[in-house]
């Protein structure tokens, strides 16, 4: 709308009515390309979000050598949660399961999720306690998840400040010192 009104304004100055009926027609193009724009970069972000938040959510899951159906439950709890729906709910279970898999690349994944979050602390806590909650799911927390729970967090940014958060997070769970 502003967009429309912009380009006829400056289509007047130029052209009188005729050039406001031409501007508003491009102003109108050009806001419906930004709409557009705006809407697609969203829908990728929000995508790529899912995509690396269950995959690594499927790796960290595996790391102990198998998936209970504790830990499926406790994923599926998270999709009414974050309400996903139809094609998302499928990406967010394919994901997952691609995690699973024994040549997932994991480094790949985090740093993917850190250039969709881009160091923004909240987003990363969230996705570092889902990850969690996930996998303290079936009960205390496998070494060896443990050491990967912790692997991610350091490869998010995670510092020593940060450590008695994430500690307290992990004997919450069960897990840890």
């Amino acid at each position: 709308m502003i967009t429309t009104l912009i380009g006829a304004l400056i289509g007047a100055l130029f052209g009188g009515i005729a050039g406001a009926l031409i501007g508003g027609a491009a102003g109108w193009l050009v806001g419906q390309w930004i709409k557009q724009s705006i809407v697609g970069s969203l829908q990728l972000a929000q995508s790529q979000l899912v995509e690396s938040t269950f995959s690594i959510m499927g790796a960290v899951s595996k790391a102990d050598g198998v998936v209970t159906r504790e830990e499926i439950n406790a994923v599926e709890q998270m999709f009414g949660m974050l309400r996903l729906e139809g094609e998302m709910k499928e990406n967010a279970k394919a994901a997952f399961n691609r995690g699973k898999q024994a040549d997932f690349d994991l480094d790949a994944a985090v740093d993917q999720f850190a250039a969709v979050t881009r160091g923004r602390g909240p987003l990363v806590q969230l996705f570092l306690q889902m990850q969690v909650r996930a996998v303290a799911a079936d009960g205390p927390i496998h070494p060896g998840v443990h050491a990967m729970l912790v692997r991610i967090a350091r490869r998010l940014g995670r510092t020593e400040h940060d450590g008695s958060q994430w500690a307290a997070l992990l004997r919450a769970a069960g897990a840890g010192p």
